[in-house]
């Protein structure tokens, strides 16, 4: 009977270790397939989130179209503005809204640039009895820029283009952005992009409290309020948490440049900028952002404003 139960006991010892080894493949391969069904949730969250964001940039885009469509329509139905004649056109621009479009006609119009640039920094036409740089004493600088660009693209592109409707299609086209910066900014704070119809949407049905675009077009305003809310778009991105420091930087850069832009087109822009400053001291005080990006953005404040003094 002992020699029957060695052989046993030999072969039950030998047996242990295979079947230790097996369990543990075993758990290899559950833990592997675990892991497989870890992963294949996540890669479907990236897929759909990518999806998710390329469909709101689209309604992002079609709302700032469909809005600079709307805006545009508004100002023909109320001066019937295509079929009117060209002085007509122009006459209709009202108080000093008629000026700033004068200077981008009249770069339009001379023999070249350089005449171009003469004409407006000795004007003596504006202020009778006295000859003045035009480009020191207002924010024309979009005028020259649209000006410039219309003179480059005029021959290949721009033949058929009259100047006047060449600006006027920029404005739209800012306030197309306008209305996308908008609608990102909500997105931002909301974390949705169904809170940025919202907004659009009120917006526009809410324009006669909001803007006065569709019949002041050249009005310095017209072309830095998008800038102003791009601005805050990039700012309230740039405070949102856990940022990497080159998305920080990122938007740092972004928005300076708008914050310069603003600046430069609209000569009430250092008001806007001073509430700005306030409501970040206010927050910092209370502790509700922290201080470094409060400085962060001061510094673009204080790089903004030695340009413009430089200028």
């Amino acid at each position: 009977m002992r020699n029957r139960r060695k052989p046993d006991n030999v072969t039950e010892g030998q047996n242990e270790p295979k079947s230790g080894s097996a369990a543990k493949s075993a758990s290899k391969t559950v833990t592997q397939k675990g892991d497989q069904s870890g992963d294949s949730p996540s890669v479907w969250w990236s897929v759909w989130m990518a999806i998710y964001c390329i469909v709101g940039l689209a309604v992002a885009v079609t709302m700032g179209v469909f809005y600079a469509k709307f805006v545009s329509q508004l100002h023909e139905n109320q001066m019937y503005f295509s079929r009117i004649e060209t002085v007509e056109r122009e006459i209709s621009f009202r108080t000093e809204a008629g000026l700033f479009y004068s200077y981008f006609k009249q770069f339009t119009e001379a023999k070249s640039m350089s005449q171009g640039f003469h004409q407006l920094m000795y004007d003596n036409v504006t202020e009778h009895g006295h000859t003045i740089n035009v480009m020191e004493r207002m924010n024309i600088h979009q005028e020259v820029l649209l000006g410039i660009l219309f003179r480059v693209f005029r021959m290949p592109f721009l033949m058929d283009v009259e100047p006047v409707y060449f600006y006027l299609n920029t404005v739209w086209s800012l306030h197309a952005m306008y209305m996308v910066a908008i609608f990102c900014t909500v997105w931002v704070l909301t974390g949705g992009w169904a809170g940025g119809v919202v907004a659009a949407m009120l917006y526009t049905v809410n324009r006669h409290d909001t803007t006065r675009i569709w019949f002041t077009m050249p009005l310095r305003e017209s072309f830095s309020m998008p800038f102003i809310f791009a601005q805050l778009l990039f700012v309230t991105a740039y405070f949102q948490r856990n940022r990497s420091p080159t998305s920080k930087n990122i938007l740092l850069a972004l928005v300076f440049v708008c914050t310069f832009i603003l600046s430069v087109t609209w000569q009430f822009a250092q008001f806007v900028l001073l509430l700005q400053a306030f409501a970040l001291y206010s927050t910092q005080a209370l502790q509700l952002v922290p201080t470094h990006k409060v400085c962060g953005h001061r510094v673009i404040h204080a790089c903004v404003s030695r340009s413009e003094n430089d200028r």
